[in-house]
C-alpha cells in the first residue's frame, strides 16, 4: 500500500528525489511508474506518494509524516 508523506514543497522534493536515486529513475530504458510528482494541498502543505517498497527506507520524522490516503480535496471528482 502507498502512503502519502506531507510536508513543505522543499522537503518533498528531497525525498522524491531521493526516491528516484533508490530507484535509478528516470532513466534511459526505464520510466517511473513507483514514484509520483509533488502535489501542492493547500497553502504551503504539499504531498508525494511513498511507494510501499520505498516506507521502510524512512526516518521515524519522515514515517509520522505520512498518512494512508490523499486528501479527499484531491480524490472527489470535479
Amino acid at each position: 500500500m502507498n502512503r502519502y508523506y506531507y510536508s513543505t514543497q522543499e522537503d518533498c522534493n528531497r525525498l522524491l528525489s531521493e526516491m528516484d536515486s533508490h530507484f535509478n529513475y528516470p532513466s534511459s530504458s526505464t520510466k517511473t511508474t513507483s514514484t509520483s510528482e509533488v502535489t501542492l494541498i493547500s497553502g504551503s502543505q504539499y504531498l508525494v506518494c511513498v511507494p510501499s517498497d520505498y516506507y521502510d527506507r524512512l526516518t521515524e520524522d519522515e514515517k509520522a509524516r505520512c498518512k494512508d490516503s490523499m486528501p479527499t480535496s484531491l480524490t472527489d471528482p470535479i
